[in-house]
């Protein structure tokens, strides 16, 4: 494998009119940075594990919501189908996601869906990937079209194929798991599906994938 460009896990990054935004699950200024809607939300929750997800979510929402010049910032609240939804509607788009004590979130014009996964899962998500029939098991459907992967393919695929699902806006089920055409530059990799393109980085011991369109 070759060495993976990797962003802090306090960061922003922009691309193709999407931004993210990345937060520690107990990074101790998340909780400081939530409304007070979204500070009910999080103290609601059934466990101290859970609040610190919420309240991480919402603070990386709110970074992002800052990188992309969103103001006044908006809330993100719990829609009826329990997905994260923009609060009042200002014609944003918002996804979150969180794994192994780190949380994401992704703002964009169009929908947007964003995932992210602990390198240490790679072998629990091949077993996954295999059972859920993937295009082809022993390579989980995944092509490298340039250059060389720098994370486990499990990893790649199942964040690949989560992000694509929210941007669709179904669950991980709903989703024909089509197969990944990725070219790997600079430690970057991209991919597409149809009109969705992919984008993954690697964020400390985690890897993120993001899912849009051009805008």
């Amino acid at each position: 494998m070759t060495p993976a460009r990797s962003l802090a896990e306090r960061s922003s990054v922009t691309w193709l009119g999407a931004t993210v935004s990345f937060r520690r699950l107990d990074d101790p200024g998340n909780q400081a940075d939530l409304s007070a809607a979204e500070f009910a939300l999080a103290r609601g929750a059934g466990s101290e594990r859970r609040a610190q997800e919420l309240a991480a979510g919402r603070a990386a929402a709110r970074a992002a919501f800052r990188g992309a010049g969103v103001w006044p910032l908006p809330e993100v609240r719990k829609g009826s189908d329990q997905r994260p939804q923009v609060h009042p509607p200002n014609g944003w788009q918002v996804s979150l996601s969180h794994d192994g004590g780190l949380a994401v979130a992704a703002c964009a014009r169009e929908a947007v869906g964003v995932d992210v996964v602990h390198l240490g899962r790679a072998d629990q998500l091949a077993r996954a990937l295999q059972s859920a029939n993937a295009p082809d098991p022993a390579g989980l459907g995944l092509t490298i079209v340039a250059g060389v992967l720098p994370w486990p393919a499990p990893v790649v695929c199942w964040s690949g194929w989560e992000a694509l699902a929210k941007r669709v806006g179904v669950g991980l089920g709903g989703v024909e798991q089509v197969s990944l055409d990725v070219a790997v530059r600079g430690g970057v990799a991209t991919g597409f599906v149809g009109p969705v393109h992919l984008r993954w980085w690697g964020v400390g011991a985690h890897v993120c994938c993001l899912a849009t369109v051009v805008p």
